[in-house]
C-alpha cells in the first residue's frame, strides 16, 4: 500500500486520538451531565445514521475523492462548534457535525485505496490492505491519545480542539494531491436507481444479512464501553489522572493495532468467514464483562487491553467479510451501510446508557451490555447454521422430474 495512503490514515486517526481520552470529560466541561453525555454521543450517532448511506451513495456516484474532503471540511466545523460550546445543546452540536464527518469519510478514500489494491493484487492484496489500514489507524489513535492526555486541559480542553481543527485543514489539503481517483470512473457508475437496485441485490445475500446484524449486537456494548470508560476509571482508587486516561487510551489503541496486525496475517481466521467475526465478538464480550468486575486501576488496565485486542481482531474480520461480500461499483456504500449498523446499535446505546444510570452504576450497564450480545449473536450463529443445514438438505434431495 502506498505510504501516501497510510499517511492520510494516519493522521486522520492522530486527530481523532487527541481528543478520546478525555472527551467525556471535555463534555462535561462544556455543560453535559454525567446521564446526558450518553445522548450527546447518541446525537452524534443519529447524525451518522441519518448521512452514513446517501454520504456512500455520492461517494460512489460523486467521487470518492470529493467525499473525504468535504469529511475534512466537516471535521474543521465541528471542532470550531465545540470549542465554543457552552451548554449541552451546543456540544451535541458539534458532535452531530463529528458525526456527519465521519460519515462522509466512512467509505470513501478508503473504498478508493481497496479498490486500487485489489486491481493490483487481487484478493489477498485487499485482505493485507485493510489489515495495514487497521493498524494505521491504531498507531495514529494511539499517537494522538498520548498526545491528547499530555495536552493541558484549561478553557474546556480547547488545546484539544484548535490542534485537531488544524489537523483536519491540512488533511484536506494533503488529500487534494495524495488521493487518485480516475476521471471516468464517475462516468462509468450506474444512475441512482440503479445504483440503490444494486444494494438491494447485496443485501440479498444471506451472510451480509448474518454479518450486518452481528455487527448491530457488538455495536452497543462497544458503545457503552466508550461512552464510560473514563468515569469509571476516575472513579477507581489511583484512576482519577489525567495523564492516566491519555497513556491507557493509547495504549488501548495500541492493543487495537496489535490485535489487527494479527488477524491480517493469520490466513486461517479469514478463511472461517462470518463464524470467525461472530467468535471475536463472543470473545469481546466476555472480556467486557471481566473489564466491568475490576475494582482497581491496575486490573482495570489489564482487561482495557484485553478488550481492546479482541476489537482490533473484530475490526478486520469485520472488514475482510463486508469487502468479500460487496461489489466494487457499490462499495462505499455497502461500506457505509455496515457503518450505518454499527451506528444504529450505537444511538440504543446512547438511550439506554443514560435511561438505566439512575438504576444501575456503569459496571453493571457493561454487564447487561455483555450479556445482551452473547445472546444476540448466539442466535445469529445458531439462524445460520439451521439455515446452512436446511441449503444441505436440499441440496442433497434427488431429482424426481
Amino acid at each position: 500500500m502506498k505510504a501516501t495512503h497510510k499517511l492520510i490514515f494516519l493522521a486522520q486517526s492522530f486527530s481523532l486520538g487527541l481528543l478520546l481520552p478525555v472527551q467525556s470529560l471535555m463534555l462535561r466541561a462544556r455543560g453535559c451531565t454525567l446521564p446526558a453525555l450518553g445522548l450527546a454521543v447518541a446525537a452524534y450517532a443519529i447524525a451518522v445514521i441519518a448521512a452514513e448511506v446517501p454520504s456512500g451513495i455520492f461517494a460512489d456516484l460523486c467521487g470518492r475523492k470529493t467525499a473525504y474532503l468535504v469529511s475534512c471540511g466537516l471535521s474543521v466545523a465541528s471542532s470550531a462548534v465545540l470549542l465554543f460550546a457552552a451548554s449541552f445543546a451546543a456540544a451535541a452540536a458539534g458532535l452531530a457535525l463529528a458525526g456527519l464527518s465521519v460519515a462522509f469519510a466512512s467509505g470513501s478514500a478508503e473504498a478508493l485505496i481497496l479498490e486500487e489494491e485489489a486491481e493490483q493484487s487481487g484478493a489477498e492484496g485487499m485482505k493485507r490492505a485493510i489489515s495495514s489500514l487497521r493498524v494505521c489507524e491504531g498507531a495514529g489513535l494511539t499517537a494522538g491519545a498520548v498526545a491528547g492526555g499530555f495536552l493541558p486541559g484549561g478553557n474546556g480542553y480547547a488545546a484539544h480542539l484548535l490542534a485537531r481543527m488544524a489537523l483536519a485543514m491540512a488533511l484536506g489539503v494533503f488529500a487534494c494531491f495524495a488521493l487518485r481517483e480516475r476521471p471516468d470512473a464517475r462516468r462509468e457508475g450506474p444512475g441512482f436507481r440503479q445504483h440503490v437496485a444494486r444494494m438491494g441485490e447485496m443485501l440479498g445475500k444471506r451472510e451480509l444479512a448474518f454479518l450486518l446484524a452481528g455487527v448491530a449486537a457488538i455495536a452497543l456494548p462497544q458503545l457503552l464501553l466508550e461512552t464510560y470508560w473514563q468515569p469509571r476509571l476516575g472513579a477507581l482508587p489511583g484512576g482519577g489522572i489525567q495523564a492516566l486516561f491519555g497513556l491507557l487510551c493509547a495504549a488501548g489503541f495500541g492493543a487495537t493495532a496489535a490485535g489487527s496486525f494479527f488477524a491480517g496475517r493469520i490466513k486461517a481466521l479469514a478463511k472461517r468467514g462470518v463464524p470467525a467475526y461472530l467468535a471475536s465478538g463472543a470473545a469481546f464480550a466476555l472480556l467486557l464483562a471481566l473489564l466491568a468486575a475490576q475494582g482497581k486501576a491496575a486490573g482495570f488496565a489489564a482487561a482495557y487491553l484485553a478488550v481492546y485486542l479482541a476489537i482490533g481482531a473484530m475490526s478486520v474480520l469485520e472488514q475482510v467479510n463486508a469487502n468479500a461480500l460487496v461489489e466494487n461499483n457499490v462499495r462505499a456504500s455497502m461500506l457505509s451501510l455496515v457503518s450505518f449498523t454499527a451506528r444504529a446499535g450505537g444511538v440504543a446505546a446512547g438511550f439506554a446508557g443514560a435511561a438505566l444510570l439512575g438504576a444501575f452504576d456503569v459496571s453493571s450497564i457493561w454487564r447487561l451490555g455483555a450479556l445482551f450480545t452473547l445472546g444476540a449473536l448466539s442466535i445469529i450463529a445458531l439462524s445460520r447454521r439451521l439455515r446452512m443445514k436446511k441449503r444441505g438438505a436440499s441440496a442433497s434431495l434427488p431429482d424426481q422430474t
